[in-house]
């Protein structure tokens, strides 16, 4: 019986086995069986790397649609406020076209009530813009501040009266005999 060595030499034999080439194929295999881990390495590194940049991407999504609604609320703020401009001017006209109806009628009023109280010393009274009395002495009006103490007390009384006798009319609760 040959030894198990030469036995395992003619194996070898047959099977044409080259040591050198074995050599060779061995430094191969462990050559890329060491790039096989760096290129699993490299590609574990790169999901870890695509992981963190699509929540990056999902951060930015979600500030983008926080933008837009932003957007969307300053757009609407935008038309909210235009049309609060608009109502504030059409309340101007209205309060300016009101006023111009309704002081005529107030000074109207307290012009009879106080000529009367005054037993015709004072024919008229005049209203302002902004409702200050004014008292109609001779050909001049005059601010009330001109007047004694007890004068501006009887023309602001007859201004009170002559609103809430408006008041009242307006309301349907008076009738002006």
């Amino acid at each position: 019986m040959l030894n198990d060595g030469s036995k395992k030499e003619k194996d070898l034999e047959k099977l044409e086995f080259d040591e050198k080439r074995f050599e060779k194929i061995k430094s191969s295999y462990e050559e890329l069986s060491d790039k096989l881990m760096t290129g699993q390495k490299k590609l574990g590194d790169a999901k870890g790397k695509v992981g963190v940049l699509n929540q990056k991407l999902c951060d930015i999504k979600e500030r983008i649609i926080r933008r837009k609604d932003s957007q969307k609320r300053i757009e609407i703020a935008g038309l909210e406020l235009q049309y609060l401009q608009r109502l504030e001017l059409l309340l101007d006209k209205f309060r300016l076209e009101l006023t111009g109806r309704i002081r005529p009628l107030l000074e109207a009023r307290t012009s009879y009530l106080f000529n009367e109280i005054t037993d015709g010393r004072y024919p008229s009274v005049e209203l302002d813009e902004d409702y200050e009395l004014s008292i109609l002495d001779g050909d001049k009006a005059f601010k009330l501040k001109r007047f004694s103490g007890g004068e501006e007390d009887l023309a602001n009384l007859c201004l009170r009266i002559a609103m809430s006798q408006v008041i009242a009319e307006r309301s349907g609760i008076f009738q002006r005999v």
